[in-house]
């Protein structure tokens, strides 16, 4: 059994640095939900609900092996986010015009309070994630306004939940009107 949405075929790869790889993929058929959110915007409501089933299904899929998927848990993202940030290799300025972080040490504060609140946190059990389920990386059939597919799948792995939510959340609230 495969993906629950369907995922672009890979035409190629590209090695650009010793580190970083591109994927060449086809296009799946549709528009961007973020698209659609745009076009459409007497259909808002209809479009998020279509958002969060899309969600579910991810959430609700049951891989055969799970151990072909990275490990994503939120203490494991926070690790990765620390070590990150320690090394320089963060660099605010990627994060001014959505996220309001003007320096490094505002990440480091954003930092240091998401540790502080998630080591309180009792997280739900992992499943399968997309990891960056934002408005432009979910594909809507342009017939049905159903999410059919995703692209920009680097994150796909085992985690909480909530994190595609968080994600979905800040999205829909970025993405609307």
């Amino acid at each position: 059994e495969g993906f629950p949405l369907l995922v672009p075929d890979v035409v190629c790869e590209v090695k650009l640095t010793p580190n970083v790889t591109a994927l060449l993929s086809k296009k799946i058929p549709g528009m961007t939900l973020k698209a659609a959110l745009k076009k459409n915007p007497h259909r808002q409501r209809e479009l998020l609900r279509c958002w969060a089933r899309a969600l579910a299904r991810i959430h609700d899929f049951r891989p055969g092996a799970r151990n072909a998927f990275s490990n994503r848990s939120i203490p494991v993202l926070l690790d990765r986010a620390e070590l990150r940030l320690s090394r320089g290799i963060v660099k605010a300025s990627s994060f001014v015009k959505k996220y309001g972080v003007e320096s490094a040490m505002d990440l480091r504060a954003e930092l240091d309070e998401i540790q502080a609140i998630c080591r309180s946190i009792v997280f739900a059990d992992d499943c399968l994630v997309h990891g960056d389920p934002c408005a432009p990386n979910l594909i809507v059939d342009d017939a049905s306004g159903d999410v059919i597919g995703c692209i920009d799948n680097g994150s796909i792995g085992l985690s909480d939940p909530h994190w595609d939510i968080s994600i979905a959340a800040w999205s829909a609230g970025y993405n609307t009107d």
